[in-house]
C-alpha cells in the first residue's frame, strides 16, 4: 500500500480553493459587473460600473487565464511534477494580489494573494 504524503493533498485542495475563487472572480468581473450583486460587491454606483464594464471583463479574463492555468498544472501533470508550472501560476496570483491590495484595496491580499500564498508553501512542501 502507497502511502500518500498529507502534503499533496493540501496543496492539491488549496490550489483548487485558488483556481476557483479565479473561476469567481472571472464570472464576476466579466458577467455580473454591472448587476447590484456586482455593484455591492465593489461598492459602485451604476454610472461607474458602467463605464469601467470593459475593463472589468478584460481583468475577469486574466483571472480566468490565471484559474485555468492552475487547474492545467493541478490535473495534467499533477502536484510534484507539475510544481513548477503551479509555482509559476501562483506567483502570478500572488504578484497580483499583492498590486491590487496597494493600489485598490487591502483586503485583496487577504482574498487573493494569502491564499494562493498557503498554497505555494504546500506545493513546496509536498
Amino acid at each position: 500500500m502507497e502511502v500518500i504524503n498529507p502534503f499533496v493533498l493540501l496543496a492539491a485542495a488549496m490550489v483548487t480553493i485558488v483556481a476557483a475563487l479565479h473561476v469567481y472572480f472571472l464570472v464576476l468581473e466579466m458577467f455580473l459587473w454591472r448587476t447590484p450583486f456586482g455593484r455591492r460587491t465593489f461598492g459602485m454606483t451604476q454610472e461607474v460600473a458602467g463605464s469601467s464594464a470593459v475593463l472589468a471583463a478584460n481583468q475577469g479574463l486574466y483571472n480566468g487565464f490565471l484559474a485555468a492555468g492552475l487547474l492545467w498544472a493541478l490535473f495534467g501533470y499533477g502536484i510534484v511534477p507539475g510544481r513548477a508550472i503551479l509555482t509559476f501560476f501562483l506567483a502570478c496570483v500572488i504578484v497580483a494580489g499583492l498590486y491590487g491590495g496597494a493600489t485598490v484595496n487591502r483586503k485583496i491580499v487577504l482574498v487573493q494573494s494569502v491564499p494562493a500564498a498557503i498554497a505555494l508553501a504546500l506545493v513546496w512542501l509536498s
